[in-house]
């Protein structure tokens, strides 16, 4: 189960089309999916069959998705997206650094 799933309703769709944001154990994926009728209707996420070597479908349906990797990992990526929808050059998009990796646990000692 997702730790958060957060659902965009494309603007011009008749039919719910939509995306979800999805957060599950720190990684960050966009789902296609769609929304039920009515403000609370459900969202259903699109399910599909990868294809695998030599041309051959899975036998197990997978959800239609794009993983986006670590919380920043996703953010800088979804900027890269949205400068090229604006035009932006690639240079004048800020991205924000990696942070580096905690090696102290919560009471402040080395975990080792």
């Amino acid at each position: 189960m997702a730790e958060y799933e957060y659902f965009i309703k494309l603007p011009d769709s008749q039919y719910g089309d939509g995306v979800m944001l999805n957060k599950y154990q720190e990684t960050y994926s966009l789902i296609a999916a769609k929304k039920g009728q009515g403000e609370k209707g459900t969202v259903y996420t699109t399910w599909c069959y990868p294809q695998l070597k030599g041309n051959t479908i899975a036998e197990k349906a997978i959800p239609m998705k794009i993983t986006l990797g670590g919380r920043q990992t996703a953010i800088n990526i979804l900027k890269e997206i949205l400068a090229q929808l604006e035009g932006t050059p690639k240079a004048q998009v800020q991205l924000q650094p990696k942070p580096e990796p905690q090696l102290k646990t919560k009471t402040g000692d080395v975990p080792f």
